[in-house]
């Protein structure tokens, strides 16, 4: 996915490893990493809160460590996700293919 920048903060998944990685924007310092698993891209950032999409999961990973604050589970008869995600306020929307 495309580098977001928060916080200080760079953040990317790199489509040809198996991870999300954190850099520090002044340095290029590698702050975290964390396995993306069935992660696909990440969707955007919310104030402290990076959003990862996979394909049956969305996965709330704090900007400071990469811990995972939250996750939701897709519906199974929604179907995978299909197409990038938009990140509002306060709402993700994400198109499924179900």
């Amino acid at each position: 996915s495309a580098p977001m920048i928060q916080g200080g903060r760079v953040v990317f998944a790199p489509a040809e490893e198996p991870r999300l990685v954190c850099l520090d924007l002044a340095t290029g310092k590698r702050e975290w990493q964390q396995d993306k698993g069935s992660g696909l891209y990440v969707a955007g950032i919310h104030e402290d809160t990076v959003i990862s999409v996979g394909a049956g999961i969305v996965t709330g990973l704090a900007l400071q460590d990469g811990a995972t604050r939250w996750t939701v589970t897709l519906e199974t008869d929604a179907g995978p996700p299909s197409g990038i995600a938009a990140l509002s306020s306060d709402r993700l929307y994400l198109p499924l293919r179900g």
